[in-house]
């Protein structure tokens, strides 16, 4: 039997809950001087769970095993939804006061390299407020390419995961 596992962020950690049963809770994982999360990815090829937390700008790398921090790095200022390609090696991170995303080895943490993008304006009718930077970030399936987000552009950038250089829009 496949266990399947769903990793919700709340206030100060994270939740954990068994699909097969009901989504019954497990257990809890507190993260420590943390919150504010904006993206959750794993990587079960690593055994890591990744968070961003925009409270102290960090990407907190988790162990699924033992539920322990392995590691928490500041890179840029407000972190958002970071996502993971599919063999699980490598993280995109936004910052919502950047104009790049941030290429991160998910074994170490390490930076890979930095995408440039752009950076949105505020809206002048209803603005949003700011930052109005780096958002969102999702994989295509086959982990080719990495589409990207900022916020109040109206496209979305395309980057080729193999060079990191944005190929479309």
């Amino acid at each position: 039997k496949i266990q399947r596992l769903l990793y919700v962020t709340d206030k100060t950690g994270i939740s954990v809950y068994d699909i097969n049963d009901g989504h019954q809770l497990l257990r809890r994982i507190d993260i420590p001087d943390s919150g504010g999360y904006k993206g959750i990815s794993a990587s079960p090829q690593l055994g890591k769970l990744f968070v961003t937390s925009y409270l102290k700008d960090e990407l907190i790398c988790i162990d699924l095993q033992t539920d322990q921090i392995v590691w928490r790095k500041k890179y840029g200022k407000y972190a958002d939804s970071s996502a993971i390609t599919p063999d699980g090696k490598t993280l995109y991170m936004p910052f919502r006061e950047e104009d790049s995303w941030w290429v991160i080895n998910a074994s170490d943490g390490a930076v890979i390299t930095k995408i440039p993008v752009a950076k949105g304006k505020n809206y002048d009718v209803n603005p949003i407020g700011n930052p109005v930077g780096a958002h969102n970030t999702w994989p295509s399936p086959d982990g080719k390419r990495m589409y990207l987000e900022v916020l109040t552009v109206p496209y979305v950038f395309i980057a080729d995961t193999a060079t990191n250089k944005v190929i479309g829009k």
